[in-house]
């Protein structure tokens, strides 16, 4: 494990140094250099509050730590704050996303009006019920109740997957086997 370590940290040091020689910033050092601009100089914060008076986040499920923070500080004033999200579909916590930015938005901003968007105008009937029972296991959410006016569809296919890649390799594979079934019937 060190040695991984030692590699990790020359790769890192490398690709800063990198970095700086073209006179760039990643995204992270974008939000980073950002926030660090906000507490060195409190009047660059003020100046963005006062230019950005109303704040729109879209994908608000999938915000780290540190966006969390800029998004905070631009609104912390005027509390003009609207954000879009959906705690069912939080797939960056691998990334840093604290899905907590979304669930706890009420006791960041007490004054929220949250309207939820619990029609669904794409699946069927069969694919929303069947996600609203694996969405209910979930421990922490947003309780809401998705449905449509759409067809009940066909019957959800299970399938049992061992890893990842397994599972990648099925979906492929069925789709695949859908399409060349559906060119054979339109012969």
């Amino acid at each position: 494990k060190d040695h991984i370590r030692a590699l990790a940290e020359h790769v890192q040091s490398k690709y800063e140094s990198a970095l700086r020689a073209c006179n760039a910033v990643d995204f992270d050092d974008l939000i980073l250099l950002t926030l660090r601009l906000f507490q060195e100089h409190p009047a660059a914060l003020e100046a963005c509050r006062a230019k950005y008076r109303y704040v729109m986040v879209d994908e608000y499920q999938d915000t780290n730590a540190a966006q969390f923070k800029l998004v905070h500080s631009l609104t912390r004033e005027h509390r003009n704050l609207c954000v879009v999200g959906d705690d069912d579909q939080s797939i960056y916590g691998w990334r840093g996303a604290e899905i907590a930015n979304l669930l706890d938005m009420e006791q960041h901003y007490p004054e929220v009006k949250v309207i939820k968007l619990e029609q669904n105008y794409r699946s069927t009937k069969t694919i929303v019920h069947t996600a609203n029972n694996v969405i209910a296991n979930n421990k922490h959410q947003l309780k809401k109740e998705v449905w449509t006016h759409n067809d009940h569809g066909e019957k959800v296919l299970l399938m049992r997957a061992l890893s990842d890649n397994e599972e990648g390799v099925m979906v492929a594979q069925t789709i695949f086997e859908t399409k060349v079934n559906k060119q054979w019937r339109n012969k």
